[in-house]
């Protein structure tokens, strides 16, 4: 029995040594070069131009970001430091990254690829076969965010020169999320936007970016910017009327991101300033907040900037008769009183609903506008109005057969807003300045 009981533990033994070999096809995290943004332009000699931002995990301050450059010490250095990219001519995605291997000491990978960045030229062109690859390849996460650069998406990734941030992965998670607080962009990852091309009920939308030229030269003034599409009914531009690369302001980051591209299907058909971006993502129900600054009803040239958000999700409703449609939008939106530029009581409960009614007036001919260039210029559904065409038929073959995105563009949308203003801010009344006279000053 002594003996069994022996035999018996080699025999269970045994066999757990198979389970516990070595790992000899693993890669060390030093072997590899990590690509944290991609970016394609139209080729010269081939289709395109691959251009990739690598970082470089010795020069990334320890803790500074995401695993696994968070985990590399090194001196300190600044974000343009810290990456480097290079960028190759080839027939196919693929094909570019054999040619960077070649030249690039360590095994690319994409494992950790935060963006993919179209210009706007190839975008214009149609995306499809590039999205083809990212959907098949099993590095790409579906997170990754979608940008499609005014400028070639080359000249896009050299400008990523962060002063805050030593860790370039770690910016552009950052700047990706600015839609959480200011709605000038949308919320687009890799995922999303494949499973919009290929949807028959809503067409993608992306992240637009450029490249302020002017932002590098702080000794010269702020040059005057002819203002995207200004917004009806004020005399003053808005600062949600520019698109990126076009921003009135100097500093040491010249990278952009404000307003959207529109597609229809996997080819850019137009683009959003960041108003109508903010707009197109309340009528989506995707709108957090942002600080709007609104032309006082009572006195023109004075603003009354509020912090806007979304009370709750969008009513929409949807009414079919043959193949015509008829919808009808409810925005229901709230806010704080941020600022008030005139001596205007706002805080007077008659004042306030003239007020509100003025907010609510702006932001609906606004929605009116991003419609009709929606339906009319671009022809892309954009605003996901199809999810609620699909529940008017009775089988999903009969909906797909009725070419929804086509009768989009024919369909009678009309936009109504309900605004409220919840907080006067900290103030019970707006207190007018005093002068040495004694006298209220205007």
């Amino acid at each position: 029995m002594k003996y069994l009981k022996h035999i018996l533990i080699i025999l269970i033994i045994f066999p757990v040594l198979f389970t516990m070999t070595g790992c000899w096809d693993n890669t060390e995290i030093d072997d590899m070069a990590y690509v944290i943004s991609l970016g394609l332009d139209s080729g010269t000699q081939n289709k395109i131009e691959l251009s990739l931002l690598i970082a470089i995990p010795k020069k990334i301050k320890p803790g500074g970001g995401s695993w696994p450059f968070s985990l590399h010490s090194g001196s300190q250095a600044s974000g343009s430091e810290s990456s480097q990219v290079v960028t190759v001519d080839a027939p196919t995605i693929p094909a570019g990254l054999n040619l960077i291997n070649t030249f690039v000491a360590r095994r690319i990978s994409l494992a950790h690829l935060k963006a993919v960045v179209f210009s706007e030229e190839l975008a214009r062109k149609g995306v499809g076969e590039y999205l083809d690859y990212f959907d098949r390849d099993r590095e790409v996460r579906s997170t990754a965010d979608i940008i499609i650069s005014r400028t070639s998406a080359d000249k896009f990734l050299r400008s990523l020169k962060p002063v805050l941030e030593t860790n370039p992965s770690k910016y552009i998670e950052l700047t990706a999320m600015a839609n959480s607080y200011t709605a000038f962009i949308p919320y687009t990852k890799m995922g999303r936007f494949i499973s919009a091309s290929i949807s028959y009920d809503e067409q993608p939308i992306a992240v637009l970016g450029g490249v302020n030229n002017n932002a590098l030269n702080v000794n010269a003034p702020i040059p005057y910017e002819e203002p995207f599409r200004p917004q009806p009914g004020s005399s003053d531009t808005n600062e949600g009327e520019y698109l990126p690369g076009n921003i009135p302001r100097k500093g040491d980051v010249e990278r952009e991101l404000m307003g959207s591209a529109v597609f229809d299907g996997d080819r850019m058909t137009g683009e959003f300033n960041a108003a109508e971006t903010a707009v197109m993502l309340m009528i989506r129900g995707e709108f957090n907040r942002n600080f709007w600054s609104i032309e006082d009803p009572e006195k023109k040239g004075s603003f009354v900037p509020v912090d806007i958000r979304q009370s709750r999700s969008p009513s929409i409703s949807l009414k079919r008769q043959g193949n015509k449609y008829n919808i009808d939008v409810g925005l229901h939106l709230s806010g704080s009183i941020l600022e008030v530029e005139s001596d205007i009581q706002y805080e007077n409960e008659n004042n306030m609903v003239t007020l509100e009614g003025s907010i609510a007036k702006y932001i609906t001919s606004i929605a009116d506008e991003v419609i009709k260039t929606a339906q009319k210029e671009y022809k892309s559904d954009v605003f996901k109005f199809g999810n609620y065409a699909r529940g008017t038929f009775w089988l999903e073959d009969d909906f797909e057969k009725s070419n929804w995105k086509s009768a989009f563009c024919n369909a009678t949308v009309k936009v109504e807003t309900d605004f409220r203003v919840t907080r006067s801010g900290q103030l019970y009344k707006t207190n007018p300045i005093i002068n040495s006279g004694g006298i209220q000053q205007d």
